[in-house]
């Protein structure tokens, strides 16, 4: 037991890199090239987006406030295409609502362009590109069809006062 405790400084150093070095999900994916045997693989056309969000704000534990809000994508032509190397393109057109007890806001025609690299496993399915990493999950997907859906729950805390955001992200896609 006395042998097992004794390290060198540098095998301790090469130790705490490990464990405080992790991969991102973007090195992950890397990793993980090519998808080729993934029935993901082809071009898609999103269909459906539909957002909700959950808001609460607390003080010392006391609710201070909290509100609902919900979006959706409409006049939709957002494309995707998922390449059997892992990478994948996005780009089209689109407009969005969003509603919260004050009422509804609409964002015409965004234009987009996005390229990044994909991973499927299982019922996860993930995309990152330069600004951000998505993990979704497989809710439902046939030869035509694919159902994703995203839940995140973040909180924070700055002085004792505490907020808390819970979303729900689902995405609907049919096969060109």
């Amino acid at each position: 037991m006395k042998n097992f405790l004794r390290v060198s400084p540098l095998t301790g150093l090469l130790f705490l890199l490990l464990i405080f070095t992790s991969c991102t999900e973007e090195n992950i994916i890397v990793q993980e090239q090519p998808q080729s045997e993934s029935p993901l693989v082809g071009e898609w056309k999103v269909t459906s987006i539909v957002y909700n969000e959950y808001q609460a704000t607390y003080e010392n534990e006391e609710l201070l406030y909290d509100f609902e809000f919900s979006g959706y994508a409409y006049d939709l032509d957002y494309n995707l295409k998922l390449n059997a190397d892992a990478t994948y393109e996005s780009w089209g057109i689109y407009s969005w609502a969003s509603s919260n007890d004050f009422g509804t806001s609409y964002q015409e025609n965004i234009e987009f362009e996005l390229v990044g690299k994909w991973l499927h496993e299982n019922d996860r399915f993930t995309m990152s590109n330069a600004d951000v990493v998505t993990v979704y999950d497989v809710i439902e997907l046939t030869e035509t069809e694919l159902f994703l859906k995203v839940e995140q729950t973040r909180k924070g805390a700055s002085e004792g006062v505490t907020r808390e955001v819970h979303s729900v992200n689902e995405m609907t896609l049919v096969r060109n």
